[in-house]
């Protein structure tokens, strides 16, 4: 006897994605099951099917904490995408935070759970990077890193030579002379 159990609609979405990932299944295992010789072939109707079965039939639970991580993953995709688009000035947090909608804590929490990093430090690479590309584009020859650097934001310029250093394995000042 069952107990607990919980129906799906035969309308439901999930539930004919699924019929219709198990017919396919078996049309190849009846059709064409040489197809099943190759792994991964055999990995990918495997993946298919575990995450069909649990789309399909997962509990709220799982699927909230699913649509939690999804929010997330929007919101640090709209932060990379703002902080992309703005090629002229070092974008701040609060700029970000305001653009998305969000607090500092939640841009926070989404960029460790989405990234394993922090927006200040994902912010610092962006601008790092931009620091490298313009000193590497140093078709006058009369450019200066530090000029360079500040106008990116870093203000404490050994913190910032330390941070280049590790980033890209030179001086910053190697790379506007190596490109002069």
């Amino acid at each position: 006897m069952l107990r607990n159990c919980e129906s799906i609609s035969s309308k439901s979405p999930g539930l004919n994605e699924l019929r219709d990932l198990l017919l396919s299944t078996s049309n190849i295992i009846h059709d064409n099951n040489k197809l099943l010789s190759y792994s991964s072939v055999r990995n990918g109707l495997r993946q298919a099917l575990l995450t069909g079965l649990i789309t399909t039939f997962a509990n709220p639970q799982i699927k909230t904490a699913n649509q939690r991580t999804l929010a997330k993953t929007k919101i640090v995709k709209k932060a990379k995408e703002f902080v992309l688009e703005n090629t002229l000035e070092p974008v701040t947090i609060a700029e970000l935070c305001e653009f998305i909608g969000v607090s500092r804590r939640t841009l926070q929490m989404c960029f460790q759970e989405i990234m394993g990093t922090n927006p200040v430090q994902y912010l610092r690479a962006v601008r790092l990077n931009r620091v490298r590309r313009n000193l590497r584009l140093n078709e006058t020859g009369k450019l200066k890193v530090q000029d360079v650097a500040c106008h990116w934001g870093f203000w404490h310029l050994s913190s910032f030579t330390a941070d280049y250093k590790r980033m890209f394995g030179e001086l910053p000042s190697h790379t506007l002379y190596r490109t002069a």
